[in-house]
C-alpha cells in the first residue's frame, strides 16, 4: 500500500507541524506520506530514514495536489524507483 505512515486521499486540507516522521516503509510509494489529490503543508517538522519501494522515499504528491515544505529537514529517505 501507500504512505508508509499516512495516506491522504481527494482531502480538503492536511497539516503537519512540530513532527518527527522516521523509519517507515512502503512497499509502493510515499515511505512516510502519500498524497493524492490533496493541498498539504508540512511546517517545523523532520522526515528521516523512511523508504519505498517505488518513488518518493519521504513524500509522494500527484500532479493534482499541492505539497508545501517550510523550515523543514528532508533527509536521509530513500526510494527504490525515483525520488529519493
Amino acid at each position: 500500500s501507500n504512505g508508509g505512515a499516512i495516506a491522504y486521499w481527494f482531502g480538503g486540507n492536511l497539516t503537519i507541524d512540530n513532527s518527527t516522521i522516521s523509519g517507515n516503509t512502503t512497499a509502493s510509494s510515499g515511505g512516510a506520506l502519500y498524497l493524492y489529490s490533496t493541498v498539504a503543508t508540512i511546517r517545523s517538522s523532520t522526515f528521516t530514514g523512511n523508504q519505498a519501494g517505488a518513488t518518493g522515499g519521504a513524500t509522494y504528491s500527484n500532479s493534482s495536489g499541492t505539497l508545501t515544505v517550510r523550515n523543514s529537514t528532508i533527509a536521509g529517505n530513500n526510494a527504490a524507483g525515483t525520488l529519493g
